[in-house]
């Protein structure tokens, strides 16, 4: 073999190994072992259907965090609803007592009057980037879609309903019997309270068991990802250095023939 075919077969050798050099120091640059659709189409288009999803699930968390921030401002504002019908319960009980005077009723009467009306405030100011959470004087109905999942099916979206019917609120202490008749109402309302505390609690810990779940499917997607993408350090720098030997001895090589040409192109013209 002549050394000139010898000279370009070292050549496309020395190409090839130049190319894994810089293929492995763009992974070790990077932390990628795909680093465009060449490397490996098919694990790349894998891996961006996983960081689809992965990222899908974080918004869904970001979500459903929200969500758990609506039912705890709307639970603080039951239980303040709930005391204050407790005490208006008092009230009621207290002026049942057959032995107040129309003057001490009227007393009883005033500061029943301030607890409804803090009542009502607190059903009504109780919003959510401007969403009444017990509803509004239009409609009682407060229903908040999340959405929990990534996907469009029926169980990536729960609907929390917040709802509070509680817009009869009214004592009447003027005499020991309307003030019982009052007890039994206020008991009513401190039932339909009491049942929707129990429901916020309750969707707030499933809402939590949700993120739980998300993120260990987010952890689960993310190490498969790592498994498609990212680099194995310690191989590809075996790779590099492997590569870095092989591209120094195509290289003596190259020379050493070039060296060799050059000596027969002497001995031809008699030098």
């Amino acid at each position: 073999m002549s050394n000139m075919n010898i000279d370009s077969i070292l050549q496309r050798s020395l190409s090839k190994v130049n190319k894994q050099i810089n293929k492995s120091l763009e992974r070790l640059a990077t932390g990628l072992k795909i680093n465009n659709a060449g490397d490996d189409a098919a694990g790349l288009a894998l891996s961006t259907g996983m960081n689809s999803r992965i990222r899908g699930l974080n918004q869904a968390n970001s979500n459903i965090q929200t969500g758990i921030n609506v039912l705890s401002i709307a639970g603080d504002s039951l239980n303040s609803i709930g005391s204050s019908l407790q005490k208006l319960k008092e009230l009621s009980v207290q002026a049942a007592n057959g032995l107040y005077s129309d003057s001490e009723r009227a007393v009883l009467q005033a500061e029943a009057d301030q607890i409804i009306e803090h009542i009502k405030q607190t059903k009504d100011s109780t919003k959510f980037n401007d969403i009444k959470l017990f509803g509004d004087s239009t409609s009682q109905s407060a229903e908040i879609v999340l959405q929990i999942g990534d996907s469009t099916e029926s169980s990536s979206s729960i609907t929390l309903d917040t709802s509070l019917d509680i817009t009869d609120i009214s004592v009447d202490l003027s005499s020991g019997e309307a003030s019982r008749e009052s007890i039994d109402k206020i008991e009513a309302l401190l039932g339909e309270v009491n049942d929707k505390i129990a429901y916020v609690g309750a969707n707030s810990n499933i809402l939590e068991s949700i993120v739980e779940s998300n993120e260990i499917k987010i952890e689960n997607l993310s190490d498969a990802k790592s498994i498609i993408m990212d680099t194995d350090i310690a191989k590809e720098t075996s790779n590099l250095v492997h590569n870095q030997i092989l591209a120094d001895a195509t290289t003596a090589l190259m020379t050493q023939n070039s060296n060799n040409e050059y000596q027969l192109m002497r001995i031809l013209i008699g030098f």
